[in-house]
């Protein structure tokens, strides 16, 4: 996961650059302990959860760099990926069940 970490820096540094403030040690924690809820939630096979988990965290890296409008975009985006998700796994249901 280090290289997701540095990789993760590098985005958000430049992102807060643009908007005149760099991204601290304290911007990464919620994120940094999202990551290891995600790697947690993997361990234990929860594997949708580890998927909400992920949407969150790009949430999160998104509202580091204070672009409203990419934080409003993604969240747009992932809300849109979790209601599709939602009616896939009502039809696999549906199809499993007749």
């Amino acid at each position: 996961m280090l290289g997701m970490k540095s990789l993760m820096a590098i985005l958000i540094w430049q992102g807060c650059s643009n908007w005149g403030r760099k991204a601290t040690s304290r911007d990464f924690d919620r994120p940094r302990k999202s990551i290891d809820k995600a790697e947690h939630l993997c361990k234990e096979g929860k594997e949708t959860d580890k998927i909400y988990q992920n949407f969150d965290l790009h949430v999160q890296l998104a509202q580091i760099t204070r672009n409203t409008i990419l934080v409003d975009t993604l969240c747009a985006i992932t809300e849109l990926l979790t209601h599709m998700m939602v009616k896939i796994r009502i039809v696999f249901l549906v199809i499993c069940a007749s």
